[in-house]
């Protein structure tokens, strides 16, 4: 841990840019992150823990595609590990308090660590995509040795990218809340401009569009292999809709944030402010409703199975589905009838319902918003998965002690492995959505 600095050296640090003056932060906004973070880092250091652990405890685990899960969740832990804590120190002290090599030490650690899970996450991609669309081949290429050589390769790339800040092409500097370090996106010079420019390119932008071709590529290989049938199965309708809202969301709001932020303005005007806002609540939160659904779903198949095959059918299943998309549709449309509204926010690239205006009308449906749609189906998700937890644990017990077949054991491991996919999509999308429910929040209070 680094140590902490006196106020006279801290003071002497780089001036942060004017763009992060212009709000004078309550302390009670710091100490709300602060929690947040000690709940995110703490979930992100455990879940990856858990992972590297069961990687190197069980030599079945110990295949090829799983070094590339290993490096992503060695990553990941990395990320949480420095960025969490120092993060959390400095929200208490409502400043950073590291100094300027302490700023430069964790922005480094930060951009490393990051970019290595993405990239990371394009290995992956690329290599599940060798393995569909061209399996001979990729048994030929696929050794221990070049897995390993992917695996430097990826983080000698990170670490290019990471040091460049270090060397004078751009700078780490504080953001934000002065609570954070990262490499300086806000100054207009030539050096700052490229690099910002240059790394969203090569580290998000470019491995994003590979990663959409290899898995578009593999779904069209899947499909022509003639398994789409196997797949059409009643929990998989939820994860259909599932990806059908994560598309909708990433086709309507995308496209429109870069025409924005090319231009540095909403350029489209009131009416297009509340289509797109409208848009991006409608599908966000059926994302959010249909998670709680799967969760509730893989719950009753696990823990009253029978009762979940008398209950399961393709017409309880679609009407699940609709109320799922009309109880997203109510809050998306309240917004549009006077309940709040949809205002441009944050750089005035985006739009989104009006959380700043402190009326009766907006504060009371931020709260419930934050309630009914992101706390309370949290809460239920955890409270489904624990419980399907130990419905696992204790009918694995059962049926060791009782000498039941291998094939019904094998079904309780396919539900629980089901089980587990989807509560790693969950965990990655409330991780996602949490910094922004945490700042509606905070402007909520004020």
């Amino acid at each position: 841990m680094l140590s902490l600095v006196p106020r006279e050296q801290v003071e002497d640090m780089e001036e942060p840019h004017s763009f992060f003056k212009k709000v004078d932060i309550p302390v009670h906004v710091h100490y709300i992150v602060a929690f947040f973070i000690v709940v995110i880092g703490t979930l992100g250091m455990t879940g990856n823990a858990l992972v590297i652990f069961a990687f190197y405890s069980n030599k079945k685990l110990r295949s090829l595609p799983n070094y590339f899960i290993v490096n992503l969740a060695v990553s990941d832990f990395l990320m949480a590990f420095t960025q969490a804590p120092i993060f959390f120190i400095n929200s208490l002290n409502t400043k950073w308090v590291f100094g300027e090599t302490g700023c430069k030490v964790y922005a480094f650690c930060g951009a490393l660590f990051g970019i290595t899970s993405m990239i990371n996450l394009l290995a992956i991609s690329i290599d599940r995509y060798l393995v569909i669309t061209n399996p001979l081949q990729a048994m030929q290429w696929n050794s221990k040795r070049r897995t390993t050589l992917a695996i430097v390769l990826v983080w000698l790339y990170s670490l290019g990218w990471s040091l460049a800040p270090l060397v004078g092409w751009s700078s780490y500097i504080p953001e934000g809340m002065m609570t954070t370090c990262t490499w300086d996106y806000t100054t207009f010079s030539v050096g700052n401009r490229s690099y910002t420019m240059m790394l969203c390119c090569f580290v998000f932008f470019i491995p994003l569009g590979v990663i959409l071709y290899c898995y578009l590529f593999m779904f069209f290989a899947i499909r022509n292999a003639g398994s789409n049938k196997k797949l059409r199965s009643l929990p998989n309708y939820f994860i259909v809709n599932l990806a059908v809202s994560d598309f909708l969301m990433a086709f309507t709001q995308a496209p429109i944030f870069f025409i924005n932020s090319l231009n540095t303005k909403w350029v489209f005007g009131e009416t297009g402010c509340k289509v797109y806002a409208f848009c991006g609540a409608l599908f966000g939160i059926t994302s959010m409703i249909n998670l709680l659904a799967i969760s509730i779903d893989r719950y009753l198949v696990i823990t009253n199975p029978l009762q979940a095959m008398q209950w399961n059918s393709k017409r309880r299943t679609t009407l699940a589905i609709v109320l799922v998309w009309l109880y997203s549709l109510g809050w998306s449309l309240a917004p549009l009838v006077g309940w709040s509204s949809y205002i441009p926010e944050g750089m005035m690239t985006t739009c989104t319902w009006d959380y700043t205006t402190f009326s009766v009308g907006n504060r009371s449906y931020t709260m419930m918003l934050c309630c009914f749609v992101f706390f309370i189906p949290l809460g239920v998700i955890l409270y489904c998965y624990l419980f399907m937890f130990f419905a696992i644990r204790n009918a694995g017990r059962d049926l060791e002690r009782l000498g039941k077949s291998s094939i019904q054991q094998q079904s309780m491991r396919n539900e629980w492995r089901l089980a587990k996919i989807a509560f790693v999509v969950i965990i990655v999308y409330v991780l996602s959505w949490s910094p922004y429910a945490c700042v509606t929040l905070i402007s909520w209070a004020g």
